[in-house]
């Protein structure tokens, strides 16, 4: 009886937390459509969550503004380029093929 009482009780406790990690899935994937909603991409199937729940868009990290995380990527990227003499255009073609960001072309040139 009492192995039957810790299994069941082992049954509600994955069951809470597949609950809980389906809860959370669905709160990100409506986070998601509510900033797709807001910046105007609605429709659009570049966007995606990727396996590691980080947005992507077209495979490629999204890098969102305010944050210093584009900066440091600029800044590494510059290092980069000048210590080996590639040009912009060279880094862009370079870091488009892991990041993305609105504007991006234009920020690195």
């Amino acid at each position: 009886m009492a192995a039957l009482e810790s299994l069941s009780a082992q049954i509600n406790l994955e069951r809470d937390e597949w609950d809980s990690l389906i809860s959370n899935r669905l709160l990100e994937y409506q986070k998601f459509k509510e900033w797709i909603n807001r910046v105007g991409l609605e429709g659009s199937m570049n966007f995606n969550l990727g396996s590691s729940g980080k947005l992507q868009y077209m495979r490629r990290l999204y890098v969102s503004e305010g944050g210093k995380l584009r900066l440091e990527i600029l800044k590494e990227a510059h290092q980069w380029s000048f210590s080996l003499h590639l040009g912009n255009v060279q880094m862009y073609r370079d870091l488009k093929e892991l990041f993305w960001w609105s504007e991006m072309k234009k920020e690195i040139s």
